[in-house]
């Protein structure tokens, strides 16, 4: 794809003009979040810290107590490889630990929109990577404040999405079991992949099978079949509690009782699994087109968009998942044409998405969403106005 040098030069803007763009975008998130990460590293942590809650967690693993409370919307919720993976965070003094985790996540954030960035222009991917990343600004400093795991989960994510838009299926695998084993929400994009990309199906399943199973070798195994039979019971437990339970929830269940609707745990179960046969509907056709750029892409942007709307323990800090995607979607039509209002609608989608609106949030953030599940489905109702839109050749702007 050409599109960013060429449009730009049809609009008269200079290289000039781009390279001061680029590097406004990439220096204000530079400083922004560095600001940031020392203001985090440079207070000691209260015991309510995120990242004193995953150290509690990791030594509560290697001690064999209970991790998972089946009859509780909070505590850990994650995979007990992720607790394997973090325990170095435990060797060092808690500062520096938190020093680590927010370098990291910056760092592994911005170089998948890096990648990201090559696939969707080649020949300007700084100045399209400044962009999202400015567009991630906002809810990627609100992880950061909470210390958060999704940073690098939509991280992985992204990064298996550039591979698959290069046909890199290793890479694409390893990177979605990375997703999955540092936050289980991005089951999403591997359970869509494993559907709509049969080549794929049998090393995805297999990768959670070992995700599972590699806490065995490194703990006990009569400790684990409990702990993973209390974490069925807990995830049950979660999509059961009721709308509005904790204040924070921003799901589609808090939007229908903000409206006036409140309905039970099997219509809200049902409305889940519906959109899910949706969602995976929508990837399927794309896929059935073969063009791999285009059902990669499909992929990202519509796990994150069903995890922002469905997934029933959403928050209204927590829609920096879908923030990436729909302002890389937006760039895909600003790229053939500068002036094209899809383009800028989209962005403006991201943005909206990625404010942080305090707690009327709770209704707001899920009427975005709506918003763009709404044009998620214009767009791929012809799945091929899809497949051009993300193809490597321009096209008609207004198609």
């Amino acid at each position: 794809m050409t599109g960013f040098p060429r449009d730009f030069q049809s609009k008269r803007m200079s290289g000039r003009a781009q390279i001061i763009l680029t590097w406004i975008a990439w220096t204000v998130w530079t400083v922004v979040v560095t600001l940031k990460i020392f203001s985090t590293v440079g207070k000691i942590p209260t015991t309510m810290s995120t990242l004193y809650q995953y150290v509690d967690f990791i030594n509560t693993f290697w001690a064999k107590q209970p991790l998972y409370i089946p009859n509780d919307l909070r505590g850990f919720h994650y995979l007990p490889i992720m607790l394997i993976l973090g325990t170095p965070l435990t060797w060092v003094k808690i500062q520096v630990a938190g020093a680590i985790f927010e370098l990291f996540s910056v760092g592994f954030f911005t170089f998948s929109v890096w990648r990201i960035a090559q696939q969707l222009a080649r020949f300007s991917p700084a100045l399209i990577a400044g962009i999202i990343l400015l567009a991630s600004l906002m809810p990627m400093l609100v992880q950061m404040e909470f210390i958060q795991l999704q940073i690098s989960m939509i991280a992985a994510m992204t990064c298996a999405t550039a591979a698959g838009m290069r046909s890199d299926w290793r890479s694409f695998v390893i990177w979605l079991a990375l997703a999955v084993a540092l936050k289980p929400l991005s089951i999403v994009m591997l359970l869509l992949a494993a559907v709509t990309l049969p080549k794929t199906r049998v090393v995805l399943i297999a990768s959670v099978v070992a995700l599972v199973v590699v806490p065995f070798a490194f703990q006990d195994g009569t400790y684990l079949i409990n702990e993973y039979a209390n974490y069925i019971h807990q995830l049950s437990y979660i999509t059961d509690a009721k709308a509005g339970d904790w204040e924070t929830q921003a799901d589609i269940s808090t939007f229908l009782l903000a409206v006036g609707f409140n309905p039970s745990p099997l219509a809200r179960l049902t409305l889940r699994l519906v959109a899910a046969f949706g969602t995976l509907v929508m990837v399927w056709r794309i896929a059935q087109l073969r063009i791999d750029r285009a059902t990669s892409f499909a992929l990202l942007i519509f796990s994150t968009s069903y995890i922002a709307l469905f997934n029933p323990k959403q928050e209204i800090f927590s829609f920096l998942v879908v923030v990436p995607g729909v302002a890389a979607l937006g760039l895909t039509y600003l790229g053939r044409n500068i002036a094209d209002w899809r383009g800028w609608v989209w962005i403006g989608l991201a943005v909206a998405a990625g404010v942080r609106w305090g707690i009327k949030g709770v209704w707001l953030l899920p009427s975005i969403m709506i918003v763009i599940w709404i044009g998620l489905i214009i767009l791929t109702l012809n799945p091929r106005r899809w497949c051009d839109l993300l193809s490597a050749k321009p096209v008609d702007a207004h198609r």
